[in-house]
């Protein structure tokens, strides 16, 4: 009998950016912006705050884990979709990202504060997790309800 581990269950890249793609691609579509792309990076000197080594959701030191970081990025399709949901400084929201550290469920979903903050149960600026793969899928689910909402005030993008 082999000993358990408690290593939480983490989602691949494929299946992060196949969840993502499902459920913000549309929303954001027709908010006015694009795909970017996802990309899997695995170099930890490019996210110094997190260092090579991460905690696991249950707060311990994951030395068994590489570093990896998925990302998936959207772009404005025009200035006038920047000015939407950034009157005040449209050039900030000419991209907006949402990124994933599987080795500790860290979820970073910041860039969709402007539409998506007052209407999510969690500090979308700070509350960066950790979260199971399931509490992945209910934020992204919930932010793409606020895109959604979001665009049918506003009568779709410009």
């Amino acid at each position: 009998m082999q000993p358990h581990q408690s290593t939480p269950p983490t989602l691949s890249a494929e299946q992060f950016f196949e969840m993502v793609e499902t459920l913000l691609t549309p929303p954001m579509a027709a908010l006015g912006y694009h795909r970017i792309h996802g990309s899997v990076n695995d170099q930890p000197g490019s996210r110094s705050i997190l260092g090579a080594r991460g905690s696991s959701p249950g707060g311990t030191q994951r030395e068994d884990a590489p570093f990896l970081w998925f990302e998936f990025g959207y772009e404005a399709g025009s200035d006038d979709v920047a000015r939407l949901v950034g009157p005040t400084d449209p050039q900030s929201q000419d991209e907006w990202w949402v990124n994933y550290e599987p080795a500790t469920g860290r979820l970073e979903l910041g860039d969709w504060a402007p539409v998506a903050a007052d209407h999510v149960d969690w500090d979308i600026r700070r509350d960066h997790g950790p979260c199971s793969v399931s509490e992945v899928h209910r934020r992204l689910a919930a932010v793409a309800q606020a895109v959604s909402v979001f665009v049918q005030r506003h009568g779709g993008y410009p």
